[in-house]
């Protein structure tokens, strides 16, 4: 005989809960069912069957065949024949289970009280309630909705498309081929030894590649701008009207364009963005100059 056989487990002590427990009748203590052989206070041990044929109290209504699952409701203190969001799988009936009588015969064949998961569909707090909507796993292990509807999910794959990037078709949410080949899309772009200037496309490997036109130089391109101003018949200076853009510019050169005389001596922009002329003697015919600036 096995030297580590203690008993044959049929009952087991437990230390009574709040509440205490009442013999003959059914409790849950941490996944265990027990079946109490006497009454105990709160805080004292007793004795529990843990198995065994048992006259349970049933749900009002319930109807069984002999052998069909047994669920015992903790918080309701019954056995039920569907599984649900309270009740624990303890075993199955015993006899058949008829609609009246309040009392059903139970055969206990396990100590732990499973939580029959496995039920998914009949398992109110275990299955998605939106239908429609993809499930996705709770903290607490359920599964609930995840408010992503299956419709809106992109189902199939592109046909015909190999060597094109895939579109999604707006109505019916499919993947199907954009006409854009893979091949004509730029892959890469300059590598940092390019830094600081314009990148430039390079048509037969599609890859951007240093222009070594600095940015620098580009944007000060930008920046350059000139306008023609002229001084009138009589007139040694002039002065235009204030313009906006040319807030903050610099005068960088100027140069006669038509009908003068005289050296220009100077040139000016002032806070408003005007620009003035002044050459060195009055001009005898009205005389154009081109002055050139660098925008601020």
């Amino acid at each position: 005989m096995a030297t580590n056989y203690i008993r044959d487990g049929k009952t087991t002590e437990f230390v009574a809960p709040v509440g205490g427990v009442t013999s003959g009748v059914p409790i849950t203590i941490q996944q265990t069912l027990c079946l109490p052989i006497t009454t105990a206070l709160v805080g004292v041990t007793f004795s529990a069957y843990t198995s065994g044929v048992w006259d349970m109290p049933k749900a009002a209504g319930t109807t069984a065949t002999a052998g069909a699952p047994a669920y015992w409701d903790q918080v309701a203190g019954q056995i039920e024949a569907a599984d649900a969001a309270d009740n624990r799988l303890v075993g199955y009936f015993a006899e058949a289970a008829l609609n009246g009588p309040l009392v059903c015969r139970v055969n206990v064949v396990s100590a732990v009280a499973a939580d029959s998961n496995a039920d998914l569909a009949s398992k109110a707090n275990k299955t998605a309630a939106a239908l429609g909507q993809i499930a996705t796993l709770s903290a607490a292990g359920d599964l609930v909705a995840s408010g992503t509807l299956l419709a809106d999910v992109p189902t199939m794959a592109a046909n015909g498309g190999v060597g094109t990037l895939v579109g999604t078709a707006a109505a019916s949410k499919a993947l199907s081929n954009s006409g854009v080949v893979i091949a004509n899309v730029v892959t890469q772009v300059a590598d940092a030894a390019g830094a600081g200037t314009v990148p430039i496309y390079a048509g037969a490997t599609k890859v951007l590649q240093d222009s070594v036109v600095a940015l620098s130089a580009l944007q000060l391109a930008a920046k350059l701008t000139s306008q023609d101003i002229v001084i009138a018949l009589g007139s040694a200076t002039t002065t235009t009207a204030a313009n906006p853009a040319w807030v903050g510019a610099t005068i960088l050169a100027w140069s006669p364009i038509s009908g003068n005389d005289q050296i220009p001596v100077g040139a000016s922009v002032a806070g408003d963005g005007a620009v003035t002329i002044t050459v060195a003697v009055v001009e005898t015919a009205a005389a154009t100059f081109r002055v050139f600036a660098r925008l601020a």
